[in-house]
């Protein structure tokens, strides 16, 4: 059974990041594909959790996505995804995210706060 869970880190407040560019939402987007702006983790042990992922000395580990459509195949491993909104320049307080994989066991969606990872998202087969 495929297990995977996907952690996306939403970050309004820019934390810094080492290959991400940001995403700037305003009131012209009618849809953006997201994947070209997105960072990956791949963690081939489950070692990571929303807390240690963000450890600075783990900085190294994120790597840019570099296709268009998000596909790892079948996989034990587990995939970490982070991106960078800024929707300061929006007045448009709700957007969707949509994310077609009928295969994920989990997704969780966290967003970074002043207090850390907060979740605000949760899906997928297993839930």
């Amino acid at each position: 059974m495929k297990q995977l869970l996907i952690g996306f880190f939403f970050n309004l407040f820019l934390m810094a990041t080492a290959n991400a560019s940001v995403v700037f939402l305003n009131n012209d987007n009618h849809g953006i594909n997201i994947t070209e702006c997105l960072d990956v983790l791949v963690d081939e042990s489950g070692y990571f959790n929303e807390i240690n992922v963000l450890y600075d000395r783990n900085v190294n580990l994120w790597e840019s996505v570099d296709n268009t459509a998000i596909n790892y195949g079948y996989s034990d491993k587990t995939y970490w995804f982070r991106i960078k909104l800024d929707a300061t320049q929006s007045s448009i307080k709700k957007w969707n995210l949509i994310f077609s994989n009928s295969l994920l066991s989990t997704l969780d969606i966290y967003k970074i706060t002043d207090n850390g990872p907060r979740l605000i998202y949760r899906s997928g087969s297993s839930r």
